[in-house]
């Protein structure tokens, strides 16, 4: 399997922050995606990030702590062993196996 590209993974963390992807979109270049705030964020092909209503009014800014974030949001919200067992009621069974 391929790494993810940083638009892949930049797309990805905004979702996680809860952004909606709008489609179509505004732009031929950029990705956009809208947060509840109103605020819009654009993504492009090769990882470029920015910020604002139009692209042609928007800034650059760095993704560094959108992926950070969204790392940490992740691996709060993720489930332990005892919770997946109730959920899903594995009861360990997969645990004997080789």
């Amino acid at each position: 399997m391929s790494k993810p590209t940083k638009s892949d993974q930049i797309a990805a963390a905004l979702l996680t922050l809860g952004a909606r992807e709008v489609l179509p979109s505004p732009s031929k270049r950029y990705r956009c995606f809208e947060c509840a705030e109103g605020l819009r964020y654009w993504v492009g092909r090769c990882g470029a990030f920015r910020f604002g209503a139009t692209i042609s009014t928007s800034h650059s800014i760095d993704s560094r702590g959108y992926l950070q974030r969204a790392i940490n949001l992740t691996e709060h919200c993720r489930p332990t062993e005892a919770e997946l067992d109730e959920r899903f009621g594995f009861h360990g069974a997969a645990k004997g196996r080789s």
